[in-house]
Protein backbone atom coordinates (compact mmCIF):
# COMPACT_ATOMS: atom_id res chain seq x y z
CA UNK A 1 0.00 0.00 0.00
CA UNK A 2 3.03 2.32 -0.09
CA UNK A 3 4.87 3.99 -2.76
CA UNK A 4 8.12 2.93 -4.36
CA UNK A 5 10.79 4.90 -6.84
CA UNK A 6 13.48 3.96 -9.36
CA UNK A 7 17.23 4.52 -7.60
CA UNK A 8 18.45 2.43 -10.24
CA UNK A 9 17.19 2.61 -14.01
CA UNK A 10 19.60 -0.52 -14.87
CA UNK A 11 21.51 -0.79 -18.35
CA UNK A 12 20.39 -4.11 -20.71
CA UNK A 13 23.08 -4.17 -23.33
CA UNK A 14 25.77 -5.13 -20.93
CA UNK A 15 27.71 -2.19 -20.57
CA UNK A 16 26.92 -1.64 -16.69
CA UNK A 17 25.85 2.02 -17.23
CA UNK A 18 22.92 1.87 -14.93
CA UNK A 19 20.87 4.97 -14.79
CA UNK A 20 20.97 5.66 -10.79
CA UNK A 21 20.16 8.84 -8.02
CA UNK A 22 21.24 7.92 -5.12
CA UNK A 23 19.16 10.77 -3.16
CA UNK A 24 15.63 8.87 -2.63
CA UNK A 25 13.71 12.56 -2.82
CA UNK A 26 14.71 12.73 -6.47
CA UNK A 27 13.81 9.47 -7.60
CA UNK A 28 10.62 8.85 -9.93
CA UNK A 29 8.34 6.86 -8.68
CA UNK A 30 7.19 3.20 -10.57
CA UNK A 31 4.39 2.16 -7.88
CA UNK A 32 2.08 4.39 -5.92
CA UNK A 33 -0.13 3.33 -3.04
CA UNK A 34 0.56 -0.41 -3.97
CA UNK A 35 -0.27 -0.34 -7.39
CA UNK A 36 2.20 -0.17 -10.36
CA UNK A 37 1.87 3.28 -12.31
CA UNK A 38 0.72 1.78 -15.90
CA UNK A 39 0.65 3.58 -19.44
CA UNK A 40 -1.38 1.82 -21.39
CA UNK A 41 -1.46 -1.56 -19.23
CA UNK A 42 2.53 -1.50 -19.18
CA UNK A 43 4.71 -0.23 -16.36
CA UNK A 44 5.94 3.33 -16.30
CA UNK A 45 7.87 5.30 -14.55
CA UNK A 46 6.64 8.55 -13.52
CA UNK A 47 8.78 12.00 -13.21
CA UNK A 48 7.11 14.33 -11.01
CA UNK A 49 8.21 17.72 -12.84
CA UNK A 50 9.72 18.78 -9.42
CA UNK A 51 13.04 17.38 -9.07
CA UNK A 52 13.31 13.91 -10.19
CA UNK A 53 16.38 11.97 -12.80
CA UNK A 54 18.24 9.64 -12.94
CA UNK A 55 21.86 9.89 -14.28
CA UNK A 56 24.35 7.46 -15.88
CA UNK A 57 28.40 7.96 -16.90
CA UNK A 58 29.64 6.62 -20.16
CA UNK A 59 32.82 4.67 -20.37
CA UNK A 60 33.80 6.59 -22.63
CA UNK A 61 32.47 9.04 -24.35
CA UNK A 62 29.93 9.29 -27.71
CA UNK A 63 29.72 11.98 -30.14
CA UNK A 64 26.86 10.56 -32.74
CA UNK A 65 24.05 8.87 -31.36
CA UNK A 66 20.44 7.29 -31.77
CA UNK A 67 18.15 7.49 -29.19
CA UNK A 68 14.27 6.07 -28.97
CA UNK A 69 12.46 6.80 -25.68
CA UNK A 70 8.68 5.77 -24.94
CA UNK A 71 7.33 8.70 -22.83
CA UNK A 72 3.67 10.50 -21.81
CA UNK A 73 4.14 13.79 -21.17
CA UNK A 74 3.26 17.56 -20.90
CA UNK A 75 5.09 20.60 -22.49
CA UNK A 76 8.34 22.15 -20.66
CA UNK A 77 10.50 19.41 -19.44
CA UNK A 78 13.14 17.42 -20.54
CA UNK A 79 13.41 13.72 -20.94
CA UNK A 80 17.36 13.39 -22.39
CA UNK A 81 20.29 15.41 -21.93
CA UNK A 82 23.98 14.75 -21.34
CA UNK A 83 25.01 14.19 -17.68
CA UNK A 84 27.18 17.09 -17.20
CA UNK A 85 26.65 20.16 -19.79
CA UNK A 86 23.20 20.98 -20.74
CA UNK A 87 21.75 21.49 -24.50
CA UNK A 88 24.64 18.27 -25.42
CA UNK A 89 21.92 16.41 -27.22
CA UNK A 90 18.96 17.19 -25.24
CA UNK A 91 15.36 15.92 -26.17
CA UNK A 92 12.68 18.01 -24.33
CA UNK A 93 8.74 19.70 -25.31
CA UNK A 94 9.03 23.29 -25.77
CA UNK A 95 4.93 23.49 -26.57
CA UNK A 96 1.85 21.20 -25.96
CA UNK A 97 2.91 19.51 -29.28
CA UNK A 98 6.38 19.85 -29.97
CA UNK A 99 9.19 18.52 -29.28
CA UNK A 100 13.24 19.87 -29.70
CA UNK A 101 16.54 17.94 -30.16
CA UNK A 102 19.38 20.64 -29.61
CA UNK A 103 23.10 19.87 -29.98
CA UNK A 104 25.83 22.93 -30.53
CA UNK A 105 23.31 25.55 -30.48
CA UNK A 106 22.14 23.75 -33.30
CA UNK A 107 18.07 22.33 -33.23
CA UNK A 108 15.70 20.26 -34.89
CA UNK A 109 12.07 20.88 -33.99
CA UNK A 110 9.04 18.81 -34.72
CA UNK A 111 5.37 18.73 -34.19
CA UNK A 112 2.32 16.92 -33.98
CA UNK A 113 -1.13 17.20 -33.74
CA UNK A 114 -2.00 18.63 -30.73
CA UNK A 115 -5.04 16.97 -29.86
CA UNK A 116 -3.13 14.12 -29.47
CA UNK A 117 0.10 15.23 -27.36
CA UNK A 118 -1.03 13.98 -23.73
CA UNK A 119 -0.91 10.55 -25.09
CA UNK A 120 1.54 7.66 -24.90
CA UNK A 121 4.46 8.59 -27.57
CA UNK A 122 7.52 7.24 -29.27
CA UNK A 123 10.10 9.67 -30.16
CA UNK A 124 13.12 8.87 -31.83
CA UNK A 125 16.18 11.16 -33.01
CA UNK A 126 19.71 10.62 -34.71
CA UNK A 127 22.08 13.02 -33.31
CA UNK A 128 24.65 12.73 -36.41
CA UNK A 129 25.74 16.56 -37.50
CA UNK A 130 23.91 16.81 -41.03
CA UNK A 131 22.62 13.37 -40.65
CA UNK A 132 20.53 14.10 -38.05
CA UNK A 133 16.70 13.81 -37.38
CA UNK A 134 14.32 13.60 -34.87
CA UNK A 135 10.48 11.96 -34.94
CA UNK A 136 7.20 11.32 -33.41
CA UNK A 137 4.86 8.14 -33.74
CA UNK A 138 6.93 7.12 -37.17
CA UNK A 139 7.16 11.10 -38.55
CA UNK A 140 10.61 12.74 -39.03
CA UNK A 141 12.08 16.09 -39.32
CA UNK A 142 16.26 16.35 -40.77
CA UNK A 143 18.27 18.76 -39.85
CA UNK A 144 21.64 19.62 -38.87
CA UNK A 145 23.07 19.21 -34.66
CA UNK A 146 26.54 19.62 -33.80
CA UNK A 147 28.11 16.63 -32.61
CA UNK A 148 29.63 17.49 -29.37
CA UNK A 149 30.80 14.49 -27.12
CA UNK A 150 28.80 12.89 -24.75
CA UNK A 151 30.02 11.26 -20.97
CA UNK A 152 27.00 9.84 -19.98
CA UNK A 153 23.14 10.59 -20.22
CA UNK A 154 20.19 12.62 -17.49
CA UNK A 155 16.93 10.83 -18.02
CA UNK A 156 13.98 12.94 -17.08
CA UNK A 157 15.73 16.45 -16.72
CA UNK A 158 18.21 18.67 -18.52
CA UNK A 159 22.03 18.01 -17.22
CA UNK A 160 22.11 18.71 -13.08
CA UNK A 161 18.15 17.90 -12.99
CA UNK A 162 17.86 21.23 -14.44
CA UNK A 163 14.17 21.48 -15.82
CA UNK A 164 12.90 18.41 -14.71
CA UNK A 165 10.00 16.08 -16.61
CA UNK A 166 6.62 16.17 -15.65
CA UNK A 167 5.42 12.82 -17.36
CA UNK A 168 6.23 9.31 -17.78
CA UNK A 169 9.08 7.34 -19.41
CA UNK A 170 8.74 3.67 -20.46
CA UNK A 171 11.63 2.84 -22.38
CA UNK A 172 14.88 4.39 -23.40
CA UNK A 173 17.09 3.24 -25.93
CA UNK A 174 20.80 4.79 -27.14
CA UNK A 175 23.27 3.67 -28.87
CA UNK A 176 26.44 5.09 -29.99
CA UNK A 177 26.06 5.27 -33.48
CA UNK A 178 23.83 6.75 -36.67
CA UNK A 179 20.99 4.01 -36.41
CA UNK A 180 19.00 5.68 -39.62
CA UNK A 181 19.33 2.46 -41.28
CA UNK A 182 17.88 -0.01 -38.33
CA UNK A 183 15.15 2.40 -37.02
CA UNK A 184 12.39 1.36 -38.64
CA UNK A 185 12.77 -1.84 -37.74
CA UNK A 186 13.72 -0.61 -33.95
CA UNK A 187 10.47 1.68 -34.12
CA UNK A 188 8.36 -1.23 -35.43
CA UNK A 189 9.26 -3.57 -32.69
CA UNK A 190 9.17 -1.01 -30.11
CA UNK A 191 5.19 -0.39 -31.37
CA UNK A 192 4.54 -4.03 -31.83
CA UNK A 193 5.33 -4.15 -27.72
CA UNK A 194 3.53 -0.74 -26.44
CA UNK A 195 0.39 -0.86 -29.35
CA UNK A 196 1.33 3.18 -29.20
CA UNK A 197 0.35 3.87 -33.21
Amino acid sequence: GTDGFVAIWYDQSGNAANATNTTATRQPKIVSSGSTILENGKAAVDFDGSNDYLVSAFSSSISTITTSIVFNAPSGGFFFDDNNVVNINSLYTISTNTIRLINDNKSIIHSIAPDVWGDQHLTSFVSDATNSKIGIDGSFTTGNVGTNPMSGITLGGAAGGLIPLNGTMQEAIIYGSNKSSDLSGIETNINSHYSIY
